[in-house]
């Protein structure tokens, strides 16, 4: 498993600007995902795995979202606000 998977380019990004110096540009970055980054890893490492998995798969990266068992029990309602947040960014993951 990759962490942050489906919001990579996000901390790319973030430490691309913090390398070059630009401080307050690589916080700005992590500022404007942070309510996705909280969405999926706000619970615990299960959830967040439901959850990023679900993202790859809504955006065709993945053909299934399914986790083998033993894990946490994951409620789909969830989905929808989490979907809503990605799509607020423009990164890959994104359905906007």
């Amino acid at each position: 498993l990759i962490p942050g998977v489906g919001v990579n380019e996000v901390f790319l990004d973030a430490w691309s600007a913090w390398q070059s110096g630009d401080e307050s540009t690589a916080q700005a970055i992590v500022e404007r995902a942070n309510n996705l980054i909280k969405a999926v890893s706000g619970k615990n490492h299960e959830y967040s795995i439901f959850v990023r998995k679900h993202l790859m798969k809504r955006a065709g990266y993945i053909d299934s979202a399914y986790i083998r068992r033993p894990t946490v029990d994951f409620d789909e309602a969830d989905l929808p606000a989490i979907f809503e947040i990605a799509d607020a960014l423009d990164i890959r993951i994104s359905q906007s």
